[in-house]
């Protein structure tokens, strides 16, 4: 069983986390995404850049607690280990998500 300051901890990794992602990844991505794409017609713009930025920062944020709880020395548990890979899954399906041209940013609408 986790402390509720192990719990606290966990949700300052992952702010952490998310704000760093976010924040390193901006740039690159809407370099990628809006000023040198690479097919116009596989991108949407401004909408790919958004939810390729929202992604970003959530794919960071699982690394952030994954990576906390795998370095932990006090912890040898099987399932942890298992969870290592299930969150790594998610973030390699999550990077191979596109959104279509027909989307709208700010908020993503993708319509009916």
């Amino acid at each position: 069983k986790f402390s509720f300051k192990q719990r606290i901890e966990s949700i300052k990794t992952a702010v952490i986390g998310l704000a760093a992602g976010g924040v390193a990844s901006t740039p690159f991505i809407f370099l990628h995404d809006v000023l040198f794409p690479v097919d116009s017609s596989y991108t949407s713009g401004f909408s790919s850049w958004e939810f390729d930025t929202d992604m970003g920062s959530l794919q960071a944020a699982l690394f952030a607690i994954v990576y906390r709880y795998c370095v932990r020395e006090e912890d040898d548990n099987e399932m942890l280990n298992m969870g290592v890979v299930g969150a790594f899954v998610v973030v390699r399906t999550l990077s191979r998500v596109h959104v279509p041209s027909y989307c709208t940013a700010a908020p993503l609408d993708c319509g009916d």
